[in-house]
């Protein structure tokens, strides 16, 4: 039996992963061999994001952010911001107003553009690891509802 929080991989909807909070080791495998559904609830996503491993995830009604071998807190004290650029774009934290996290990303290279995609809940969000963090971080509508199954 595996034990940990059912983490969805951001990339791939067909990877799964076991997430340990203490050590923030994510033992990842299909959702087949897990015997999961589509629909069965996580807690969270796990990435990589500018070559560092990351874990957003819900445990015990917290939210927080591992990021390699640290965990951030998601508090209402906390925010984030993304600066976006050409080429790379730069996700930081805050809390109370001094920087704790920041990671520089490259840019994701989405073809065919959406505004091509007739898909109409494709979201840009879907493409970037960093903008998802940001937009699950920047909302508290957002972080109210993240890995509880609602």
């Amino acid at each position: 039996m595996r034990h940990g929080l059912l983490v969805q991989s951001f990339s791939r909807f067909s990877r799964v992963g076991y997430f340990d909070p203490a050590t923030g080791v994510v033992e990842a495998l299909s959702r087949k061999a897990a015997g999961l559904s589509d629909s069965a609830p996580i807690a969270g996503h796990f990435g990589r994001l500018g070559g560092r491993r990351i874990v957003l995830f819900r445990d015990g009604g917290a939210l927080a952010l591992r990021v390699d071998d640290r965990a951030y807190g998601i508090t209402a004290d906390t925010q984030a911001r993304l600066e976006r650029g050409w080429l790379f774009h730069t996700l930081t934290l805050h809390h109370g107003g001094a920087v704790v996290l920041s990671i520089t990303y490259r840019r994701p290279f989405i073809f065919p553009p959406l505004s091509w995609d007739f898909t109409p809940f494709a979201e840009e969000e879907h493409f970037d690891f960093g903008l998802f963090l940001y937009n699950v971080i920047a909302s508290p509508e957002r972080q109210a509802v993240y890995g509880t199954g609602r």
